[in-house]
Parts: C-alpha cells; structure tokens; sequence
C-alpha cells in the first residue's frame, strides 16, 4: 500500500521521460518529498521483503505507462481516438491478459465448466469493467494522466 501512493510521481516521471508533461521543479520536488517518506515508510516496515518491495515497484511502473498510453490514445497529442474507439483498441488487450490465468489452469481459477453457472455474475462485471473503462479514458481525454494518477 505504501508503494501505492507513489503512483503519480511515477507517471510523472514516466510522462516528462517521454515528453507528455514538461518537468516543473515545484512538482518535482513535491514528488520527491512523497517518494521520500514513502520509501522511509517501506524500509522501516518490520517484515519488509525486498522481492515484494521490487513487484510493487515493476507493478507501478507497467500502470504509469499503461496510463501514458492511454492518454497518448485519447489525447490530441496522441492518435485522437473518442472514448469508445479507444476503448475498441483497449478492451481485447485486457481479455488477454484475463485469460493467459484462465489457460494456465492456475492454482485456484475457476474451472472452465463453471463458467456458464457464473454468466450473470461475469456479465455484471464485465458491464461494471466496460463503464470503469469508458469512464477512465473519456477523464484522460480532458486530464493528463499525472492528474489521473492523482485522483485513481
């Protein structure tokens, strides 16, 4: 969770490295303020894991630049797609990712028979997941993503 609050500085970063934001000494500085005591909340964490310290940080890292490229998606910087062509674009990469457990039969996934037992309860998701989708990138379409970060 502390790992977690770091999250915007990390698209910040991401974001100026790539040229989406320009850097701002005043934000930098707050930024490294945050990720400072962050990381001094971390270490000090008596069951502290250096391998789920490193996870966290990856995971954070892929989310800031999903969040990039999802901004340069939406953007008019970007491709320009609306909402919903973006989402078009979005939606097949996250039933991958969905899936790769599904076929790896994991430890714990729901086998394959139940799933039609559990269709009313996977269409509610999947509707839930298509709003939260639609909702993320029509917000990035008119923040940048630090912004996104910020407030997610």
């Amino acid at each position: 969770q502390m790992v977690k609050s770091c999250t915007s500085s990390i698209v910040y970063v991401v974001a100026v490295l790539v040229g989406h934001e320009v850097f701002n000494i005043r934000c930098g500085a707050s930024l490294f303020l945050i990720c400072s005591g962050v990381a001094a909340a971390s270490f000090g964490e008596l069951d502290f894991n250096i391998v789920g310290f490193g996870l966290q940080l990856s995971a954070t890292f892929v989310e800031a630049v999903r969040l990039i490229i999802l901004k340069a998606l939406v953007s008019s910087n970007g491709i320009q797609l609306d909402a919903l062509s973006g989402l078009y674009y979005y939606a097949p990469t996250c039933l991958v990712a969905i899936l790769l457990p599904f076929s790896l039969h994991v430890d714990g996934a729901i086998p394959w028979d139940k799933l039609w037992v559990l269709r009313p309860v996977l269409l509610a998701s999947a509707l839930i997941a298509f709003a939260l989708h639609l909702t993320i990138l029509v917000f990035l379409k008119h923040a940048s993503s630090t912004t996104y970060a910020a407030t997610g």
